[in-house]
């Protein structure tokens, strides 16, 4: 069994602390390519954590009771920065860890909370030009550009839209034994997170700032699907079907 998990600090804190049968078989992967790396796989027992919009194209996958990555407060894996005194959004500019995600969501809270219709552009540039242009970064060149005080949470921001918990990743597999068997072992994967904090953000090598922010904030990431997070997870999934993003709604195969 391999876990394939996306590139960013979030997952990595839950990754560090499974059992060495596991953690010896993750690999990372860019968040983009988890869905695809689902399709071409021949190991039906692999588990992956997977952006929740991509659920979309992959009703077939059971996914997990107990296993998301979900942000509700100041932490977040994705951040917004707007250009100096900026009140029309033309534009936004999208970099790093991209997903489904992130460019059909932003589309979404832009016409939600901000009223405007953002063109959303992929950036590549290996440049920041914050005094011309506004960005959604996403993954870790957040923290490791030390924006996080700088920008707004686009967690943060889709929690109040959708007044539950933003759920990003959820953990899935096209074995139903396999999840199950996988989830059994684990009877809570938040205080698997929290109860070694401390050691988990000293293997990153983060500013003690950045250490700091992170661990007096954890407890607004969830890195279990409770009944709450079940509920955000089926309201998340209910926005691209009224913006006409999906045809019709699905029943998600809980195991």
């Amino acid at each position: 069994m391999k876990i394939i998990i996306p590139q960013n600090y979030f997952a990595g804190l839950w990754a560090l602390n499974l059992a060495d049968e596991f953690k010896n078989n993750i690999q990372i992967k860019p968040a983009s390519l988890i869905a695809q790396e689902i399709v071409d796989s021949e190991e039906p027992d692999n588990l992956y954590m997977l952006p929740t919009l991509n659920l979309m194209k992959n009703k077939e996958l059971f996914v997990s009771s107990k296993c998301a990555v979900s942000f509700d407060g100041l932490l977040s894996n994705s951040y917004l920065y707007f250009k100096p005194n900026s009140e029309v959004f033309d534009s936004i500019y999208v970099r790093g860890d991209v997903s489904m995600n992130e460019i059909l969501l932003s589309k979404i809270l832009f016409a939600e909370r901000y009223e405007s219709s953002p063109e959303i552009k992929l950036d590549s540039e290996p440049e920041l030009d914050k005094s011309g242009k506004n960005y959604l970064i996403v993954g870790n060149e957040n923290i490791n550009a030390d924006f996080m005080e700088e920008g707004v949470g686009f967690s943060d921001q889709m929690a109040s839209l959708l007044t539950y918990p933003y759920v990003d990743f959820v953990l899935v597999s096209k074995s139903q034994e396999g999840l199950s068997e996988f989830d059994s072992k684990y009877p809570s994967f938040d205080k698997l997170v929290i109860d070694s904090i401390d050691d988990s953000l000293e293997k990153f090598k983060f500013k003690p700032e950045i250490s700091e922010f992170i661990k007096m904030n954890i407890d607004s990431v969830s890195f279990e699907l409770s009944q709450i997070e079940r509920e955000a997870l089926n309201e998340l999934l209910r926005l691209p079907y009224y913006h006409g993003m999906m045809e019709e709604m699905f029943d998600l195969k809980f195991i």
